[in-house]
């Protein structure tokens, strides 16, 4: 297969991903529930809290990409020039983020997490570590959309091809 057929179809492998991952969460939820079952409702909501807020951008880039709506993937990692899907992702992705972040940093997020322990890569005993590692990581996502969309440090130019004519992608993914 043509790599750059490939890379147009990323979002249904970052899509499959997602899922499995929440697959991955409820297979792990399962042990955990057979000891507590009190536990299931939990574990049931976070899951799915996680698969859909972690599917919507991939869905939006997919139409983006089928609809032909957005010329190549690279633009989705370049400053949204004014294209409906590359904004759309970006405006979901910073709100679900944002959902996010209010629920375990001013919520009872960081509780229900720790509650509910399995789910993330390490178990973290007391909210305050959820919290904790939860801001960093919210810090290191703001930090990564500000050198997108300032190019502090931009992509490599991209080359794509659409329906047989070459293109090459410019700077703030720009036609030359």
């Amino acid at each position: 297969m043509d790599p750059q057929a490939m890379i147009e179809w990323v979002w249904v492998f970052l899509l499959a991903g997602t899922l499995m991952k929440a697959a991955g969460y409820r297979m792990r939820a399962a042990s955990r529930i057979r000891d507590n079952p009190q536990l299931a409702a939990g574990y049931t909501r976070i899951t799915w809290g996680f698969a859909i807020g972690g599917t919507i951008p991939w869905v939006i880039m997919g139409m983006g990409q089928v609809t032909g709506g957005v010329p190549s993937f690279y633009d989705f990692w370049r400053r949204p020039a004014g294209n409906p899907f590359v904004i759309a992702f970006y405006l979901c992705g910073c709100l679900i983020l944002g959902l996010w972040a209010y629920w375990i940093l001013f919520r009872n997020g960081a509780e229900v997490l720790a509650r509910h322990p399995g789910l993330l890569a390490s178990d973290f005993e007391t909210p305050r570590k959820i919290r904790l590692v939860f801001g960093i990581s919210l810090v290191v996502a703001v930090v990564s959309l500000v050198v997108a969309f300032t190019e502090v440090m931009p992509l490599p130019q991209q080359i794509t091809e659409r329906e047989g004519q070459r293109t090459s992608l410019g700077r703030n993914g720009a036609r030359p």
